[in-house]
């Protein structure tokens, strides 16, 4: 692994050099902001408490948990140049953790984090990036210790920027390596990555492009894993008024040490008009090819096994202002689809109206949408909605009001896959049935938002709002039915079928199969319903230029499935600058449910922040507490932060 990096950083040089002196006469620089400093250096130290207390109680009986630790971090960064800042820049840090237990179970563990980032020649056309990373981390505990971790990270960048030559702009060479060393594991988990980026335009055939080509190789003890991938991306200019087409193609390949593979390739074409006054469409053409392939194992009894598919698909998209406001759109879908051996077509339209207008100081909007989707390998499904708006401006501020109605019907192939597949055996879907839901749902929303009066109030910011909302779907999908084929004792006949697994009884006389074993398919239907009241406000408040209270409400009770069900949320914000440098934030929040057939169940959370800036110094307190009951059982859960930090 040595040799390979020195060589690869060996072909960098050669690479770098040759351009170097070969384009830089002619070529932009690649930095044009203002020369760094020679040194500068910024860094941060925090200090910080942390404890932990936890009590659950239980008729009469309780059990708590209390710990504590302290942690350090240390941050350091250096920048600069070397010699002059044409030459090298670079930026260098150092991350350090260490946290140590205080109470409860005795551990420690520690943490170090180095990174480089070096640019050579960063203000020429040809430039070369440097970087590094290096992690190491260990954790020990009196009960148990996990093993030392380190991660290395490394590699480097070939930029080239030819601004005089528009067909091969810019040009990225790159390399990347990452491992992962784990303490008593010989093997380690490794990735190198290549890759390839240019960009430029073809001013004969007003085309933009983006080409990308990557290699990374992954291996680990378990495994291994090659990949690459290919894209090209184009955008080309058809006429002055930017009518401009859009192509994308990409491929990627993956293979597994174990056999495994994926190969798939994406093709769109996307031709765009610029819009209209009163009319705009679009029009794209989508193609899609998936093959995997999984390697079948004996231990398993599983066989090798190959899944294809093909997609084709052509979209085109209308839409057309009938009057200032009046606007409807038109969507129209078309396409192929083959998964294995089977085809089907798929087919798609989806329209709609949008109307909008003032009547008797009423700000009315609406709009119309119909979906409709058939594929003939899968689902079918359609949907209606509808959504009516009125906005009006009253004394206290505004009134509005939305009614939603959405009516969707699905149907879906329900596959069951065969049992039989030990050894090579037959492995086919078989069809059980179709699963169809019918969705009926009605939204009502009443609402009105404003402003308080006064000197004081006249800041308040307030919304009351209430909603009613009901759902039921009705669902009938199949279901597999077993039976036994039961044998008269006197005449040896079977008297009863069934729905048997397919199996063959066996007359005890003859010898011969009196019953093949007749399957079907029984359908169970279930019908959901939902139905919810719910009522909403919120309340926001600044008191002078130093105070800021918020709150809000919600209380909502109905019913699902005919099981009642109810639910209160309260919290209120409290934010006081207490003086220019210490802020204290607070905030409570309360939740009761009630289900019916489940125990009532409560919730409080109470949260407090208080912060003290000087200069580069913050200290902070934080504090949160959080109790729920439920039945007989109460759950105490506290933490306490208590931070210091400096800025360098």
């Amino acid at each position: 692994m040595k040799d390979s990096g020195k060589k690869i950083a060996f072909l960098f040089f050669l690479i770098f050099f040759f351009l170097s002196v070969a384009l830089c006469t002619e070529s932009s620089a690649q930095m044009v902001a203002g020369y760094p400093k020679k040194f500068h250096f910024s860094g941060l130290a925090q200090l910080q408490y942390k404890s932990y207390s936890f009590e659950t109680s239980f008729n009469g009986s309780s059990y708590k948990n209390d710990y504590s630790h302290f942690e350090q971090h240390y941050n350091l960064n250096l920048g600069g140049y070397i010699y002059h800042p044409r030459l090298i820049v670079f930026n260098s840090s150092i991350y350090f953790t260490y946290l140590k237990s205080l109470t409860g179970v005795d551990m420690k563990g520690n943490d170090l984090t180095y990174n480089v980032f070096t640019t050579v020649l960063p203000y020429r056309p040809v430039s070369l990036e440097l970087f590094g990373t290096r992690e190491h981390s260990s954790f020990e505990a009196a009960t148990s210790a996990l093993p030392d971790r380190t991660i290395n990270h490394y590699g480097a960048r070939l930029k080239i920027k030819l601004e005089k030559r528009e067909a091969l702009k810019y040009i990225r060479l790159s390399y990347e390596h990452w491992d992962y060393i784990t303490e008593g594991i010989s093997e380690k988990n490794k990735t190198d990555a290549y890759s390839l980026v240019i960009r430029g335009f073809l001013s004969k055939i007003r085309t933009r492009y983006s080409l990308s080509y990557s290699i990374s190789n992954y291996s680990s003890p378990s495994d291994r894993l090659d990949s690459k991938f290919f894209n090209l991306f184009t955008e080309t200019g058809l006429t002055k008024k930017r009518t401009v087409l859009f192509m994308t193609f990409s491929h990627a390949d993956s293979k597994y040490s174990g056999g495994n593979y994926t190969k798939e390739s994406n093709f769109s074409a996307n031709l765009s008009f610029p819009p209209g006054i009163r009319y705009y469409h679009d029009y794209m053409y989508l193609y899609n090819t998936l093959e995997q392939f999984y390697k079948g194992s004996l231990f398993a009894g599983t066989e090798d096994t190959l899944n294809e598919s093909t997609n084709h698909l052509i979209k085109g998209s209308w839409g057309y202002r009938f009057t200032e406001k009046l606007m409807g759109s038109l969507s129209l879908d078309y396409g192929k689809r083959k998964i294995n051996t089977e085809s089907g077509k798929l087919t798609g339209i989806s329209t709609g109206l949008s109307y909008s207008r003032t009547i008797a100081g009423l700000n009315f909007q609406s709009s119309y949408r119909f979906i409709l989707k058939k594929d003939e390998l899968r689902d079918d499904f359609n949907e209606h909605s509808l959504n009516v708006g009125l906005t009006r401006q009253v004394r206290f501020g505004t009134a509005y009001m939305h009614y939603y109605l959405i009516k969707s019907n699905s149907k879906s192939k329900v596959f069951e896959q065969n049992d039989e597949t030990f050894l090579g055996e037959e492995n086919d879907k078989i069809v059980l049935g179709e699963r169809t839901t019918d969705t009926l749902s009605h939204v009502i929303l009443l609402g009105i938002r404003g402003r308080g009066y006064g000197k004081v109030l006249g800041r308040a910011i307030w919304t009351i709002e209430g909603t009613y909302y009901t759902v039921e779907s009705k669902i009938k999908k199949p279901i597999r039915s077993t039976g036994e084929c039961i044998i008269d004792e006197f005449t040896g006949e079977c008297i009863d079928e069934g729905f048997a697994d397919d199996e063959c009884i066996i007359d005890e006389n003859t010898g011969e199969c009196i019953d093949d074993g007749s399957s079907g398919t029984a359908y169970e239907e279930i019908t959901r319903k939902r139905k919810q009241y719910s009522i909403y406000g919120q309340f926001f408040l600044p008191v002078r230029n130093s105070i800021n209270l918020y709150s809000r409400a919600r209380y909502s009770w109905g019913e699902i499935d005919s099981i009642n069900r109810s639910s209160l949320i309260i919290d209120a914000r409290l934010t006081y600058v207490i003086y220019r440098n210490i802020t204290l934030t607070g905030l409570w929040r309360g939740r009761w449910d009630k289900i019916k057939g489940t125990p009532d169940r409560r919730t409080f959370d109470y949260e407090a922040e208080l912060d003290y800036r000087r200069g580069r110094l913050l200290l902070s307190l934080e504090f949160y507490l959080t109790q729920t009951k439920q039945n007989n059982i109460t759950n105490l859960s506290r933490r306490i932060f208590l931070t210091l930090k400096r800025y360098l």
